[in-house]
């Protein structure tokens, strides 16, 4: 049986914290369940994985500079997400901090 992911093009966007090696098995798992991720980069989150980690999961070039005037894309983060292809964008939490809304979901 085919996942629902499958052919669904996913944008995961990754900031900078511990919590960003969690992004990579959310990654891999999406890949594992047939969907196409585009992972862009914050700074902050290539002091803690680096692009080649999410390139290895998703065999996808990585976006690290959204506003690169050499890239395909003319603005790498809007065409991204508003691409006619996308079919959802991600930015799981970061961090688990006591002032997030209640109700939000932590990586705890």
């Amino acid at each position: 049986m085919e996942s629902a992911l499958a052919g669904k093009n996913i944008v995961l966007g990754v900031t900078g914290s511990i919590a960003c090696y969690k992004a990579l098995d959310l990654a891999s798992k999406l890949v594992q369940a047939g969907a196409n991720v585009e992972t862009i980069l914050s700074y902050g989150a290539t002091q803690f994985v680096t692009p080649l980690a999410f390139r290895s999961l998703t065999h996808r070039a990585v976006v690290t500079d959204t506003f690169d005037p050499n890239s395909e894309q003319s603005v790498e983060h809007v065409a991204l997400a508003v691409g006619p292809t996308s079919w959802l964008s991600l930015r799981p939490p970061s961090i688990a901090s006591p002032s997030w809304p209640a109700g939000w979901p932590t990586t705890r």
